[in-house]
């Protein structure tokens, strides 16, 4: 019984093991630039990039993304470290509303001094594509 109250209690702060990575940045890919806007939840975080929101549960569990025109069957799972937050996509990728390729991908957020460092890696149809690396600078 006190294992099962342990589990629990580490269970339910989960989203309290991650990085306090909330804030409002500039960000920049080579010469591509999103804003992204932060906020820490109890169970989380709402990312809203470049007007998008998307609320994430750092509970280590998968949760279903409605489809969209690009894609369909789609799975978020997110977790964190005391470092870093990390989110795992996977997908069925539509053109013309036809599947054409199955998409795994990994995100890391994480800070670096003052800056937001987020690393995208991607595999489409199981073939690594070349990794991404945002620099996210706060705006005050």
């Amino acid at each position: 019984m006190k294992s099962l109250f342990i589990g629990a209690v580490l269970f339910s702060s989960a989203a309290f093991a991650c990085p306090d990575i909330s804030g409002l940045y500039s960000c920049k890919y080579n010469s591509n630039t999103s804003t992204k806007e932060i906020v820490k939840t109890e169970q989380g975080f709402v990312i809203n990039s470049d007007g998008n929101s998307m609320e994430y549960f750092a509970d280590g569990k998968a949760y279903e993304v409605p489809s969209t025109d690009s894609y369909t069957d789609a799975k978020v799972r997110t977790t964190c470290t005391q470092n870093e937050m990390i989110v795992d996509f996977n997908a069925s990728i539509l053109y013309d509303g036809s599947i054409i390729a199955k998409q795994v991908s990994k995100s890391t957020y994480a800070m670096d001094g003052k800056d937001l460092i987020i690393s995208q890696k991607v595999k489409m149809k199981g073939i690594p594509l070349p990794a991404i690396k945002w620099t996210c600078v706060r705006n005050y």
